[in-house]
């Protein structure tokens, strides 16, 4: 019903396009095209969620999961990679999709960020970032009440994977890393002992609450997450932010980890993930 509504939309777009541009009454032809591209993005977004919603529908369906939910992937996927099932007791008893990776840094790890092309927006509020949005086959960002989740529920390390323009990858490993709850504003709370190839630039971070462009806390007082547009755990404003705009090396404005590529060189790929210590 929601694709067919969607087509439906669509098709009046399109028609209004090519039969009634010429009689747009004072509004110029640029601001048509502009509005036209907002209503498809706000279609886009509706479709992704309804998507994921029926995925989810269909998932909990299937008999083959039922009763096969583990508290992570290093439970669920011991030695795999792909999309599982997990639950977790903080979480509201209800299980959920994730992304399970396995790496030259070992198996098990779960991914709560994901950047590759572009093909997500990443500049969002703050409800997006606590439910978390995007595609798990591609860019995504799990949501921060699924992060604060897995982190109380058991002690969690954390990997930095990082790819350039030229294809040099590097890499940043924390011993520790936790976030608070929503009251908290999901602040970056615990990070231990870093070792790695990219450099630690998560270390002045610690401490700080989340921002979005609707809710600003950090320290500076210009909204960095406006400044950037990005989101992320600003200071004055940041010296890694893997939610900029993909693509864009204006300074700062990217996806940067500044110990790797500094402020002007938007990163080609970028993942962040969780594994429990063993």
């Amino acid at each position: 019903m929601f694709v067919h509504s969607t087509c439906v939309a669509i098709l009046i777009i399109l028609c209004s396009l090519r039969c009634d541009c010429s009689q747009i009454y004072g509004l110029n032809e640029t601001k048509a095209l502009i509005e036209i591209k907002a209503q498809l993005a706000e279609l886009r977004l509706e479709e992704e969620k309804q998507g994921n919603q029926l995925e989810e529908i269909l998932w909990r369906l299937n008999p083959l999961n039922i009763g096969t939910y583990k508290r992570s992937c290093l439970e669920a996927a011991p030695a795999s990679s792909g999309i599982f099932m997990i639950r977790i007791p903080g979480y509201s008893n209800q299980p959920f999709k994730v992304v399970c990776e396995e790496t030259d840094h070992g198996s098990g790890w779960t991914v709560i960020l994901r950047r590759q092309d572009g093909s997500v927006d990443f500049y969002r509020n703050w409800n997006d970032y606590k439910n978390g949005f995007g595609n798990l086959n591609g860019e995504f960002f799990l949501g921060f009440d699924k992060i604060h989740a897995l982190t109380a529920d058991q002690s969690q390390q954390l990997l930095v994977l990082l790819e350039d323009g030229d294809g040099q990858k590097r890499y940043e490993k924390y011993d520790r890393f936790a976030v608070g709850d929503e009251l908290e504003s999901y602040a970056l709370h615990t990070l231990g002992k870093a070792e790695g190839s990219a450099g630690d630039s998560l270390r002045k971070h610690l401490g700080l609450r989340f921002s979005t462009y609707d809710k600003s806390n950090g320290v500076d007082p210009r909204n960095c997450a406006v400044l950037y547009t990005g989101a992320w755990w600003y200071q004055r404003c940041h010296e890694s932010h893997l939610t900029g705009k993909y693509g864009d090396n204006t300074s700062g404005k990217g996806i940067n980890w500044f110990s790797f590529r500094g402020h002007l060189h938007s990163l080609k790929y970028a993942v962040m993930m969780v594994r429990p210590i063993k």
